[in-house]
């Protein structure tokens, strides 16, 4: 089986490195711990008085860096790796209060990032890796095959740690390990060197909502070990093996797929079944990568083509017949300059069909939605930083009103409206929850109850 990278990004505090070990031990990866490797540099700078007061003597860490030699040993009493700190045993020095305090200072610095991103690109070459850390699926592995995001709320981080030190013995207040994790969550994502951010294909894990709400998230492989269980699929859909798993495994699934979705595969799966014989391509306009996209390709048993833009159509062999079809949530007229450029190389005798199978519940929401944001003051768009409908409908929004503020989470909105808006709007994605509007409606209200 091929080997890939997995990047596990998020804020502290998430269970981020448990989530990567425990991953890594089940489908037999190498685990490489990147928050360790910068503990291990400030605990360095500890150990060597680097710290005057609350600043770092950058000159003599930087004077140093040669000095600091780290590895990551794998300990078979607990199946993960130990962090090494020249030639010494730190894992546990390294995850005390005083490394916690330093640790986003130290990693600001450039040189500090750069030093260590060499040798975690070195450590990744030949893959089979997993690796968590702020910035693995924005800098250190953009390619990565799959990159996660986890993110949960500062209470619930500080409290997930308060629990984990008073597990090993330390003494700390919940006001002061709150206190320790919003300043890392500003220092991380604030510092000039590769500030902490979501990528925009990784997937987002909301810890806390869903934990409250009694699910837990799992990916195909945990799925293929379930038995007897009631497993939510997602509006995406997914691939025949997914049923057929289920059917072996007596999994009980309660499907949310949408209809309009389901509709798409079975076309997919039909034209499949007609065309493999005559050598067809069977090529799909979307998101590579994506749910949706996913799942339509599974009804293919993985042959047909993604393209997700003009480039991607040289894959195709333009004497041979197409059979083009398109992710439900794509933009019309990025669908229609596919359909032309095929047209435009098809050798005469070669057989085009396309399908035009793009969703009007989202399409026929780009005239409400212009008339809808240029009907306000300001308005703010609400919808997951990856969700692809929701990149469409947010660029038409603010070609009809340029004060359109995107965002994904209500915490984001920290500050009142401009002075002179009087008219404020909320939309979003067709996923957006209506449950997530009412709240930013709230938050609104909140922020400008004086007014």
């Amino acid at each position: 089986m091929k080997k890939i990278v997995i990047a596990i990004d998020g804020v502290s505090s998430t269970g981020k490195s448990t989530m990567a070990k425990d991953l890594a031990k089940e489908i037999g990866y190498t685990y490489i711990d990147t928050g360790a490797m910068y503990r291990a540099v400030t605990l360095y700078c500890i150990q060597h008085n680097l710290f005057k007061g609350d600043q770092i003597d950058e000159e003599k860490l930087q004077e140093s860096m040669n000095d600091i030699h780290i590895s990551l040993r794998f300990n078979p009493e607990t199946g993960r790796p130990d962090t090494y700190l020249n030639g010494v045993k730190v894992e546990k020095e390294i995850r005390g209060m005083e490394v916690a305090r330093w640790v986003s200072p130290v990693a600001t610095l450039g040189f500090v990032r750069r030093a260590l991103v060499a040798m975690q690109q070195e450590m990744g070459k030949e893959k089979g890796i997993i690796m968590d850390g702020r910035d693995i699926g924005t800098v250190v592995f953009p390619e990565a095959e799959l990159k996660i995001y986890v993110t949960a709320s500062p209470e619930v981080r500080a409290q997930r740690r308060l629990d984990e030190l008073k597990a090993k013995g330390e003494a700390a207040s919940f006001e002061e390990v709150l206190e320790n994790v919003k300043t890392r969550d500003r220092i991380d994502s604030t510092r000039k060197e590769s500030p902490l951010r979501q990528a925009d294909d990784a997937v987002v894990l909301e810890v806390e909502r869903l934990q409250a709400q009694g699910l837990r998230t799992i990916d195909h492989h945990e799925f293929s070990k379930l038995k007897g269980k009631k497993v939510l699929l997602r509006a995406h859909g997914e691939p025949p093996s997914t049923y057929e798993i289920a059917k072996q495994n007596e999994i009980t699934i309660v499907d949310a797929t949408c209809p309009v979705v389901l509709q798409l595969q079975r076309k997919i799966h039909k034209c499949y079944q007609e065309t493999r014989e005559n050598n067809t391509q069977l090529v799909i306009y979307g998101k590579k990568g994506h749910a949706e996209v996913n799942g339509l390709v599974g009804q293919t048993d993985g042959t047909a083509i993604v393209v997700e833009k003009i480039e991607d159509l040289d894959r195709l062999d333009f004497s041979r017949d197409i059979c083009l079809f398109s992710q439900t949530t794509k933009s019309l007229d990025g669908f229609r300059k596919i359909v032309e450029e095929i047209y435009k190389r098809k050798t005469e005798d070669a057989r085009f069909e396309y399908h035009d199978t793009i969703c009007r519940q989202v399409a026929n929401r780009l005239p409400n939605i212009k008339a809808f944001a240029s009907s306000h003051d300001w308005v703010y768009f609400v919808a997951g930083k990856k969700s692809s409908n929701g990149k469409m409908l947010l660029e038409e929004c603010r070609k009809a009103n340029p004060n359109t503020l995107f965002i994904s989470e209500v915490k984001e909105i920290t500050e009142p409206l401009p002075a002179g808006v009087r008219r404020v709007g909320v939309c979003g994605a067709t996923s957006t929850p209506k449950w997530l509007m009412e709240e930013v409606a709230v938050r609104i209200r909140e922020l400008n109850a004086s007014r």
